[in-house]
């Protein structure tokens, strides 16, 4: 079997991309339609939980809805299959996540990356290509959702056993393996990410892909497989946005069997009007140099050291504002189940950023 894969990162139908939208539903991605149509099987991140209601639950950002439009959108615009798996979905509890189903089956557009009552495990989703070949998309979320005590849905995180046990099902059952991993902070991933995606590739999957940091990051041949580090955001508001989080890119990968023979990516920019547009020349030449950089030091193995040296005194302070934010967001109620939620990597993130700082402090006296 020989077909293509395209993969963008996140599809977030909130704020300006639905006052985009209008009266066409297509509008915001219309103008990189062809893009996508080069792609047999076309997979995207849908981060915006589609609500009528609006019921937020608590911690969770109020405007970070879609309307029934975005289902439509996603259809007209190709995709076939989207990853459920991020730290957004949950954000407008049961009636959200039943919401999106509903308009996504109503269209047409496979899901996955969910587990819960009544839907069961639907982590992995599958597509039959023409010639009857078989590709299987796993999506998992490593990023804390909304805590909400006895939640009915939830998303699965990239435990490496787990994620062992899913590829080599999907293998052994003829699959090439298509694995999605919503997490991250930026274009570096951290060691909890490098690992989940190179353990996926050793258990056989053929491409991985991250995202959620909204920011593009390099692309590894790893083997047969090709980790993309991070697709950025593909369609988003625009609303108070450094221009990396309004670059994008389509991936384009060939298969042959199980086999990565092919791959290209084409870059893609978010205009002041929320339209998904390809990338104007002058971006297009920084988002190729930075990749390419960012490529050449994945493969050198030097992504613990580049992630280190990227986290900040700035950005930590900005993630922890943000956790402060969440946790008194909705009145306090989100506090407790905050504080359940750190582990490990949290602390060793603000770690990174004091040594930044005393670095810092002691090279300028």
């Amino acid at each position: 079997m020989r077909f293509t894969l395209a993969l963008v990162g996140d599809l977030l139908f909130s704020h300006r991309v639905r006052e985009a939208q209008g009266a066409d539903p297509l509008a915001p991605l219309r103008p990189v339609e062809p893009l996508l149509r080069a792609g047999d099987l076309r997979i995207a991140n849908f981060e915006t939980p589609i609500s009528q209601e609006r019921r937020v639950v608590p911690g969770a950002r109020p405007d970070y809805f879609a309307l029934p439009a975005a289902a439509d959108a996603v259809a007209a615009a190709g995709f076939q299959l989207v990853s459920l798996a991020n730290n957004h979905i949950l954000d407008f509890g049961p009636e959200g996540v039943e919401r999106t189903l509903r308009e996504l089956d109503r269209v047409g557009v496979a899901w996955c990356g969910l587990e819960g009552e009544g839907i069961g495990d639907r982590v992995e989703a599958r597509w039959t290509a023409p010639d009857g070949s078989t590709v299987a998309v796993l999506a998992y979320c490593g990023m804390r959702n909304v805590a909400v005590p006895d939640r009915r849905d939830r998303t699965v995180p990239p435990d490496l056993e787990r994620v062992r046990r899913d590829v080599a099902r999907a293998r052994q059952e003829g699959c090439a393996v298509v694995v999605a991993i919503h997490e991250g902070s930026g274009p570096w991933p951290s060691p909890e990410v490098e690992r989940a995606a190179r353990h996926a590739v050793e258990a056989g999957a053929s491409v991985v892909a991250i995202h959620h940091a909204h920011v593009l990051g390099g692309i590894e041949r790893v083997g047969d497989g090709l980790i993309a580090w991070g697709l950025g955001n593909f369609l988003a508001a625009t609303n108070n946005f450094s221009d990396e989080r309004r670059e994008g890119m389509v991936l384009r990968c060939t298969l042959e069997g199980h086999r990565v023979v092919d791959h290209e990516f084409v870059p893609t920019w978010v205009t002041e009007e929320a339209c998904v547009v390809p990338a104007p020349p002058e971006v297009e030449a920084r988002v190729r140099a930075r990749v390419a950089k960012m490529s050449r030091a994945m493969a050198e193995g030097r992504g613990s050291e580049m992630y280190q040296a990227s986290v900040t005194p700035d950005r930590v302070a900005g993630r922890l504002l943000e956790a402060v934010r969440e946790a008194f967001r909705g009145g306090g109620r989100n506090l407790w189940p905050t504080i359940k939620a750190l582990r490990p990597r949290h602390a060793r993130f603000v770690w990174l950023g004091v040594r930044s700082l005393v670095r810092r402090v002691l090279t300028n006296h």
